[in-house]
């Protein structure tokens, strides 16, 4: 399961993703992924800070085994 974070991610709205997740089974891997903004898009994104993921990914690894954080890459090597 990928989930997309900004700045503006409500942990509540994450700790139920990881509930709904675990219900079904906690092996499942979920990927933790900041967003990257990108500066010809017009959408205004907030990145969130590293302590605000490290924050999350914990949060959910008190209900689940395999959470990980990955850069959004396709946008880091222009793919998008």
């Amino acid at each position: 399961v990928k989930l997309i974070v900004d700045g503006n991610t409500d942990s509540g709205e994450l700790e139920q993703a990881a509930q709904l997740v675990a219900d079904v089974s906690p092996q499942i891997s979920v990927f933790l992924q900041p967003v990257t903004p990108l500066e010809s898009s017009p959408l205004l994104m907030s990145t969130p800070s590293p302590e605000q993921v490290l924050s999350w990914q914990a949060l959910m690894k008190r209900t689940l085994k395999l959470v990980r954080v990955v850069p959004q890459t396709h946008k880091m090597i222009g793919q998008l």
